[in-house]
């Protein structure tokens, strides 16, 4: 009895200690509400995403007005045209003429390191400068002089200019947009940079540029300082102030948007902002800073060379073509039983739209390509061979070459910029761009010079060089040159993805 009274006690002791957790279990528990400090880290957050949103689509926007201005050397085989007959210049003259805009343009290292040391607001003012300078040199040589020298020393810092606006534009929206659509928004500048061509053609329209213009066999001799209308030279001085507005507007609108958001650990819990960080993730891409590479450490990188290789052979080859546009027009045209050709104005105007579109089509096409973009790259490689074998077994369709020659050259200065940049990193990628695109100035110095001799060695009395053959060997050593760059694009899109593989998680 006693014993069964002490078992009896000693359950209810036990149910009484345990009572409160009974209880607890059959209650609701209360909804844990967010502290102010939490709700207003949220409200940051969904504040920055806005402001990057809106920060990112004026920046684009002024990178797209920038690149617009930056396209002027693509004109260069209409200013060249003009000096021949103004001045009489050879062939060898003009073509070392427009070759140095394009060397200007495509030595951009100088620019590319002023970007990365200076930043954003001075690089767009130095670019606005030189081209002030630069089209204002143009217009005062060709108002009272002529000296081929004079015009290519200009047309050098014009380059130099208009490559500072491409790589304000480009390096800053490349890094401000995420790994899906920075081949698309690489896309957009680049073709407006195309664009700029064909816009300022119907500008210079205006101030009649190309009326003057008849083929070397109308007109053998060059006009007197009496008979010269300078209307035209005006186009050159208007073009020098529109620039330098050009570069300050873009020094005040384009920016660099902050990809760091900075909370504080203790003011937000992660769940509670899980829908802005999916907008944020979009918007702020992650830069690699693993893989920032310059200087002596760039030069030793393999991908480097056979990028590099593979720009100077295909840009090397398309300046080329556009740079001899107007003498191959002019070749053709005076040949005896011609086709009907195109106005070189017209082909002009095609090249630019040709250029954009491939620059907006495959940056675009790039993107489903985002993991390994040199593969793109090498089928622009491959269509630029086939436009120049064009040249040689076709030579009278100008027109389709020249459609073909501008798609495959936009398409390789869309996607260029990119693998430069998630190759080697954003942290240096003003300077590391200059470098590559050191390669172009070298392809198109060394084809410009090979076309020139090989013109100037076929000329017959007064009229000049007529017939195909006048520039059918300069492209058959294009064709070899570009099956090479075939090899050393496709070697490059090989190497890109074996260094992917072996860095990607499941080769872990």
């Amino acid at each position: 009895m006693v014993t069964e009274n002490i078992s009896i006690k000693m359950l209810e002791d036990d149910l009484e200690e345990h009572s409160d957790v009974d209880t607890r279990l059959w209650q609701t528990p209360e909804p844990v509400h967010p502290s102010p400090s939490a709700k207003h880290s949220e409200l940051r957050v969904l504040c920055f995403t806005v402001t990057d949103k809106f920060a990112k689509i004026v920046s684009l926007c002024a990178g797209v007005f920038l690149m617009l201005c930056a396209g002027t050397p693509y004109m260069v085989s209409m200013y060249g045209q003009l000096f021949r007959m103004r001045y009489k210049f050879t062939e060898t003259e003009t073509i070392m003429v427009e070759t140095c805009a394009h060397a200007g343009l495509y030595l951009g290292i100088t620019q590319g390191i002023f970007y990365d040391q200076y930043g954003i607001k001075k690089a767009c003012l130095l670019a606005a400068t030189l081209l002030f300078l630069g089209y204002s040199g143009v217009f005062l040589t060709a108002l009272y002089g002529s000296s081929a020298v004079g015009v290519g020393v200009c047309l050098f810092l014009v380059g130099q200019g208009s490559q500072g606006f491409h790589t304000a534009s480009a390096v800053t929206n490349v890094a401000n947009w995420g790994s899906t659509s920075r081949g698309k928004v690489m896309g957009l500048l680049a073709a407006n940079f195309a664009l700029s061509s064909g816009l300022f053609t119907l500008v210079a329209g205006g101030f009649g540029l190309r009326k003057e213009h008849v083929s070397p066999c109308q007109n053998s001799s060059h006009m007197e300082p009496g008979e010269r209308s300078n209307k035209e030279i005006y186009f050159f001085l208007l073009l020098g102030l529109l620039f330098l507005c050009a570069g300050m507007i873009g020094a005040v609108l384009l920016n660099k948007v902050n990809h760091n958001v900075q909370l504080e650990s203790d003011e937000i819990e992660l769940h509670n902002v899980n829908e802005a960080n999916d907008d944020l993730s979009e918007l702020s891409p992650e830069i690699p800073t693993e893989k920032d590479i310059c200087g002596l450490a760039l030069l030793k990188q393999k991908v480097f060379w056979l990028l590099f290789v593979s720009m100077a052979i295909e840009d090397g080859v398309a300046v080329m073509f556009g740079n001899a546009l107007g003498s191959m027009h002019d070749s053709l045209a005076a040949e005896d039983n011609s086709p009907p050709l195109p106005a070189l104005e017209v082909l002009v105007l095609v090249f630019s739209g040709s250029n954009a579109l491939g620059r907006l089509g495959w940056g675009s096409l790039s993107d489903w390509f985002s993991s390994n973009r040199s593969l793109v790259l090498f089928f622009t490689m491959v269509g630029m061979t086939l436009s120049s074998f064009l040249v040689i077994v076709a030579p009278s369709q100008i027109l389709i070459t020249t459609i073909l020659v501008a798609v495959n050259f936009g398409g390789m200065f869309a996607i260029a910029p990119v693998i430069t940049a998630e190759t080697f990193g954003y942290k240096h990628f003003g300077t590391n761009w200059g470098m590559v695109i050191i390669a172009p100035a070298i392809g198109s110095l060394s084809l410009g010079r090979l076309y020139g001799a090989i013109y100037d060695s076929n000329v017959e009395g007064s009229c000049g060089c007529t017939g195909a053959h006048c520039f059918k060997t300069t492209f058959i050593v294009a064709t070899i040159l570009l099956i090479f760059g075939c090899c050393s694009s496709g070697m490059l899109a090989w190497n890109l993805k074996v260094g992917r593989d072996a860095t990607s998680p499941k080769a872990e």
